[in-house]
């Protein structure tokens, strides 16, 4: 099976990472693992030239992938297809986080799931903390010195296919592989709606909320007479 792992880095402002549509976007690198052939992939940084053809590269990538895998796979998808407008035609999709959130148990209280934080818990090398240090520094992604932007993009790629693998075999110990597929699959689901928007009818949804406050009341009334009726009849309540 080919298993594509990749990572997009792209403009990180004073608020954190800035996503594809909004104003300031930009998209620095994308590393990728594909088996054994491996590669940053440049688009634009202050002092690295961009790579020929990179979107066709990239492109090129998923169609031979038989699977695509990344940590918070909903962000890399949304630079992919709204940034580059690379065409995933339905490809299977893993993202490490959905499966650590499954694993866990769904557990949001007790844990994080940043990549950091599911390589601990499985066993891993925490991940390089070079660039968040020009980051916390105020430096943008296009001004870190591309050696250090390389390896610590393809870290995070490395981390998301050991993690990958560790998951894999938990999800198939626990029988938990349908809903994973099913919560990938909806992947593209969020993407759009986050990058296109939905149709949302307010009118309805204002009248579903008055029925549904009116089902309760009514709930409640049957709820009032069946308890006073029963210590009408001598029943204590507890």
């Amino acid at each position: 099976m080919n298993i594509l792992t990749l990572d997009c880095e792209g403009a990180y402002g004073k608020h954190g990472i800035i996503m594809p549509w909004d104003k300031g976007f930009y998209l620095s690198c994308i590393g990728v693992q594909l088996n054994l052939d491996e590669e940053v992939i440049w688009f634009d940084h202050n002092q690295h030239m961009p790579t020929p053809l990179a979107t066709d590269i990239i492109q090129n990538y998923i169609e031979l992938a038989d699977i695509v895998i990344a940590h918070n796979m909903k962000y890399d998808l949304n630079v992919l297809r709204y940034w580059l407008d690379i065409k995933f035609n339905g490809k299977p999709l893993y993202c490490t986080m959905i499966g650590e959130y499954i694993l866990s148990g769904q557990n949001t209280r007790n844990y994080r799931f940043n990549l950091n934080a599911c390589c601990k818990r499985n066993g891993l090398e925490p991940k390089l903390d070079k660039v968040r240090e020009h980051w916390d520094a105020g430096i943008d992604t296009c001004d870190i010195p591309p050696e250090i932007l390389s390896e610590y993009v393809m870290d995070d790629v490395y981390k998301a296919h050991d993690l990958y693998l560790i998951q894999s075999q938990s999800i198939e110990e626990l029988e938990l592989g349908q809903i994973i597929r099913l919560q990938n699959e909806f992947t593209y689901s969020l993407s759009d709606m986050e990058c296109n928007g939905f149709k949302f009818d307010l009118k309805r949804s204002d009248q579903i909320v008055k029925e549904t406050k009116e089902e309760i009341n009514k709930i409640e009334t049957e709820l009032y007479t069946i308890i006073e009726g029963c210590l009408d009849d001598g029943y204590k309540a507890y």
